[in-house]
């Protein structure tokens, strides 16, 4: 694996534009599963927004690597936020966009469950 990869980790699931934050190289088959990842569902950038790859075999990761650019990590907040309906400062650091996207989000009303919603 690349040493030059900072972490934490930013992981854009392109088909609902949800953004999931990798603290360490350890957590990343905890939360993504490896099929998703060889597939290519997500994108990736690591701590400073270098778009980066990660390389999964037999369930375990063999590289984290910079790639080319597929898209920037700013648009990927943009759809992010977008999709969540939520309106947020998207400038400065990829860590202070990243914790003002957590705040909106948190102050969003829960979301109902597909039984509740039946039952109405």
């Amino acid at each position: 694996m690349e040493a030059s990869v900072p972490f934490p980790l930013y992981a854009f699931e392109k088909d609902d534009n949800s953004i999931r934050l990798i603290e360490n190289p350890d957590r990343i088959l905890y939360d993504m599963e490896a099929i998703d990842i060889e597939n290519e569902e997500y994108l990736f950038w690591d701590a400073v927004a270098k778009p980066v790859r990660i390389a999964v075999e037999r369930h375990q990761v063999v590289t984290i690597e910079h790639c080319p650019e597929i898209m920037t990590l700013h648009e990927a907040f943009v759809r992010n936020a977008a999709s969540l309906g939520i309106s947020v400062d998207l400038s400065g650091s990829p860590e202070q966009v990243w914790s003002r996207l957590k705040e909106a989000e948190r102050q969003l009303p829960p979301k109902r469950s597909f039984f509740s919603r039946l039952r109405r």
